[in-house]
């Protein structure tokens, strides 16, 4: 029997551009729609009692969504509303146009001008060039943009092509905001919920979070809990209680009184020691994931965390001893608890022992996990993991000879890939030396990479199974 899903999460991160762009059929670029597929999974690590997928790999509806009430995509917009729509998707469980029209202006950079006291909207060339007058380094943003989309750097005067820019934004974002250009001495937001209590919208502190990024282009979170991260920033600025205050006293009067969600608040604080309002963000954000990734591995205190930062480890499980699918499931989960985030695991496939004879078969499968890990620190976990399990060796794993016998045993976990590394030491070897040459790799290999391709033999996992298969 097929289990009923409650809650279906969408990741989609092209929002930004979605908004931007205002048409509900707008198509964005390929890279920003590979984004959403790879990366989809991050929507698990905030919601992990959902089902989540990409808006580019929409589930079809059956009974398992039977009793479904709840769409969460990482930010609404015209065109996650239309491709739900298409896809069947119930229109009581969408905002509608209106609603999202809304959103919309409430994203708009002026907005935000209340809490930017030195920040203007120009609506044309001429505007600019005013206020470059008494602004010589300056910053421009065309309204609709984030993560270091949409931005021009100004030193003086304008280039033609900063004019045509700002021609072009303007008509198309009804202005362009310019701001001081300053030096960044650190980087934080606010996370916040609008939620309905006792049907009025009320405001909910979710928390900090802390990111870097270079000339507007974000780089990841730092994985730093509230207090480490308030300690960061009052050794630079005594503000943030004041300006906290102030931004919320503006969100409860200006954001929830329209919208329902999570948002964010960007601030910085410059070298001068002046604690500035960056923008707003209504829609999940990197640093609700820092926070639930903080939560679920401690061990990650301090690491920078984005999907870019991300490792992906892609594992080789097997078991030919005791209850074999119970251990498989055993192992999944103390990786995906102590390694990083389970992104895709295959099938599981039935084969005979590779190397040695026995009569008892192998249940193998792959998972890809993502994680801030070294190599070594992941194989030494794995070591761990499999001793836990109940797997005995009779030499030391860390230090193994340079040959020894393969037997039975109840879990066996190999890395397969790490990233695009190829590495040879005496302790690990990337890619595995022979994952080439063994089927019971291959086959779950290809159900969930198939076009993956070897960073040393420069062949995809499909032709590596169709040359093993010869």
């Amino acid at each position: 029997m097929e289990p009923t899903i409650t809650k279906l999460c969408i990741f989609n991160p092209e929002h930004d551009l979605c908004l931007g762009n205002g048409r509900a059929h707008y198509m964005p670029p390929q890279s920003a729609i590979d984004f959403a597929q790879r990366d989809a999974y991050l929507m698990f690590v905030l919601y992990p009692d959902a089902v989540c997928t990409s808006a580019y790999d929409l589930p079809p509806l059956n009974s398992q969504f039977s009793t479904l009430n709840s769409l969460i995509p990482w930010g609404w917009d015209a065109v996650v509303r239309q491709r739900l729509l298409t896809a069947g998707y119930p229109a009581e469980l969408l905002p509608d146009d209106a609603w999202i029209e809304q959103l919309r202006q409430l994203q708009h950079r002026s907005t935000l001008l209340p809490l930017q006291p030195e920040t203007r909207l120009a609506h044309s060339v001429e505007e600019v060039e005013q206020l470059l007058h008494t602004l010589p380094r300056a910053v421009l943003k065309a309204p609709w943009s984030g993560s270091g989309r949409g931005i021009r750097w100004i030193d003086g005067c304008l280039s033609e092509h900063d004019k045509q820019w700002i021609q072009r934004i303007a008509s198309q974002q009804r202005g362009v905001i310019v701001e001081p250009r300053r030096d960044i001495a650190l980087e934080f937001a606010l996370e916040y919920a609008v939620r309905l209590r006792a049907g009025k919208p009320a405001l909910y502190f979710r928390g900090l979070s802390l990111f870097e990024s270079h000339n507007g282009v974000y780089r990841g979170n730092r994985l730093l809990d509230d207090e480490a991260i308030q300690q960061q920033v009052g050794s630079l600025t005594d503000a943030l209680p004041a300006t906290r205050s102030r931004i919320e006293r503006w969100l409860r009067k200006t954001i929830a009184p329209h919208y329902c969600g999570p948002l964010g608040i960007d601030l910085y604080v410059d070298r001068q020691g002046e604690l500035h309002v960056s923008e707003i963000n209504l829609r999940h954000t990197m640093g609700m994931v820092a926070h639930a990734l903080l939560q679920q591995y401690p061990d990650w205190q301090g690491a920078l965390v984005s999907p870019m930062a991300l490792h992906r480890v892609v594992l080789s499980l097997g078991s030919n001893m005791g209850n074999r699918a119970l251990l498989l499931r055993r192992a999944i989960r103390a990786l995906s608890q102590r390694v990083g985030p389970l992104v895709q695991q295959s099938s599981v496939v039935e084969t005979e022992p590779w190397g040695f004879e026995t009569r008892r078969t192998f249940l193998n499968q792959v998972v890809v996990i993502d994680t801030v890990m070294t190599p070594e620190t992941v194989l030494r976990t794995i070591f761990d993991i499999e001793q836990q399990l109940g797997r005995r060796r009779d030499y030391d794993p860390l230090h193994p000879p340079a040959t020894h016998a393969y037997q039975s045993r109840p879990i066996d976990i190999d890395i397969i890939f790490y990233d695009d590394v190829v590495t040879d030491s005496e302790l690990l070897q990337l890619p595995h030396p022979r994952m080439h040459l063994r089927r019971f790799v291959l086959e779950p290999l290809c159900e969930v990479m198939p076009e993956r391709v070897h960073p040393v033999l420069k062949k995809t996992m499909r032709e590596l199974l169709e040359m093993e298969a010869q």
